[in-house]
């Protein structure tokens, strides 16, 4: 069963269960080039936006094929200036662990925006360090949990570490919630004990959750700005030189006639 940040939620079928565990087995590559395929992000999408998936903005992403040069230009532009030389690293860091837990590039950088706003040398009130705003704590018993080398508290405030644990931790409150977008996002920043407690007054957190969804949304409302500029572009270009071709044709004829 899978379930969706809107509550709603499907059952998979047989054959489709099979290519998404296919996929995952695939996408498993160390490569600093790695880039998580178009179809396995836009699920992650669709899980995101459940119901409300086909008529949203966030569909825009099913025009793209890679979203590398994007992930790179907003990087840049949400980096602090002292911070820019960092630009490349956390790029194919995102890139990289999208692609290993099966994230949307994009989401990763929805939650790096709602925890620290793209400031790695942001600490929390609670201990709480680098880009995605991991406790040292957590840390060291997610790495010990996921087969992830602990190298300590320095280690861990560089933005591929940084980036590296806190997805890891996100893909095993992803499991733990059932893929509920709202809950494992809730659980990321109170802490499954409190989530859980929520739960059982029957109280559904939404705070978090919304901030990052908000973030999640308004790149995609980016994109498709950039989309139909570009097209607009692309049209002025195409009148421009049908409108060349034609001043040249009707040079040649006069020439003719002469």
């Amino acid at each position: 069963m899978r379930r969706f940040f809107d509550g709603s939620s499907v059952r998979a079928s047989g054959a489709t269960g099979l290519l998404l565990i296919a996929l995952t087995a695939a996408g498993l590559s160390e490569r600093a080039e790695a880039e998580a395929a178009p179809d396995r992000r836009v699920a992650h999408a669709r899980e995101l936006m459940g119901g409300r998936y086909r008529k949203s903005v966030v569909r825009t992403g099913e025009q793209i094929g890679k979203v590398r040069k994007l992930v790179r230009e907003w990087t840049r532009e949400s980096l602090p200036k002292r911070f820019k030389e960092q630009e490349q690293a956390i790029t194919e860091a995102v890139l990289r662990e999208s692609e290993r837990r099966g994230f949307d590039p994009i989401f990763l950088l929805s939650v790096i925006q709602a925890e620290s706003q793209f400031n790695p040398a942001t600490v929390g009130s609670f201990g709480e360090v680098g880009l995605m705003q991991i406790k040292p704590s957590t840390a060291r018993w997610i790495c010990k949990k996921k087969g992830i080398r602990w190298k300590g508290k320095r280690w861990l405030k560089t933005a591929r570490a940084n980036i590296r644990v806190g997805a890891a931790f996100l893909s095993y409150l992803r499991d733990r919630y059932d893929s509920h977008a709202r809950l494992y996002l809730s659980a990321y920043n109170m802490g499954q004990g409190n989530v859980d407690q929520a739960l059982d007054r029957n109280i559904w957190p939404r705070d978090y959750a919304g901030r990052v969804m908000g973030n999640y949304v308004n790149y995609y409302r980016q994109l498709r700005a950039r989309l139909v500029a570009q097209k607009g572009d692309e049209g002025k270009e195409r009148t421009g030189r049908s409108l060349a071709s034609k001043q040249a044709q009707n040079r040649q004829a006069q020439t003719d006639q002469k």
